[in-house]
């Protein structure tokens, strides 16, 4: 995780510098929110390394989303941008680690304040059992959408944001077992601050 941190320091700290580079500039943010993610699976995983838990199709996860974004003005109401984040959820003894990478399409509708947003995602899912210390990573894929809310200068209030995605978990078939487990869902929502850069 350190790592993962550093990294994302370095890239959105090197990001401004880019900025004679690009034709027009919105801006970037910085974000540490709490997010909750039910994660499900159609099929019901009974051996040892069931990441939801023996004989369970769905569980809760809790923990923190941290990231930042930087955006180009395309016009004069709407930007691109990417974004990278780390999501680290816990529930009982189970554990998802995401960092996703992320194109954001940013919208400033009928001249509101309020900037929408939708951003197609990707990386790489490290997920642990409540049963065992083995990890597994898979391709994590997600769709976010969300809104913020400009409070100060400097910070916004992220309204909401819902994401909807799949990750390949730990599961009992990777030691032997025979049920063959697909890829689990994830539905994510998270609301808090992002501290602006200019």
């Amino acid at each position: 995780m350190k790592l993962r941190f550093l990294a994302l320091l370095l890239v959105f700290s090197v990001l401004p510098l880019a900025a004679p580079l690009a034709a027009q500039m919105q801006g970037g943010g910085l974000y540490l929110n709490p997010v909750a993610i039910r994660i499900t699976n159609s099929v019901p995983d009974t051996g040892l390394f069931a990441f939801l838990g023996q004989n369970a199709t769905s569980k809760m996860f809790y923990g923190v989303n941290l990231g930042g974004y930087y955006d180009w003005q395309a016009k004069p109401h709407w930007a691109v941008g990417a974004d990278m984040r780390e999501t680290i959820v816990h529930s009982d003894n189970a554990a998802l680690d995401s960092l996703l990478f992320g194109v954001r399409i940013v919208d400033k509708p009928f001249q509101s304040p309020l900037r929408l947003y939708v951003e197609p995602a990707f990386g790489p899912g490290r997920s642990k059992s409540p049963y065992s210390t083995v990890h597994h990573t898979g391709l994590e894929t997600h769709i976010f959408v969300g809104a913020d809310y400009p409070i100060k200068k400097y910070l916004d209030w992220r309204v909401a944001e819902v994401g909807y995605g799949s990750v390949g978990t730990v599961n009992s078939s990777d030691f032997g077992y025979n049920t063959s487990i697909p890829s689990s869902h994830l539905l994510s929502i998270t609301t808090g601050l992002v501290f602006r850069i200019r």
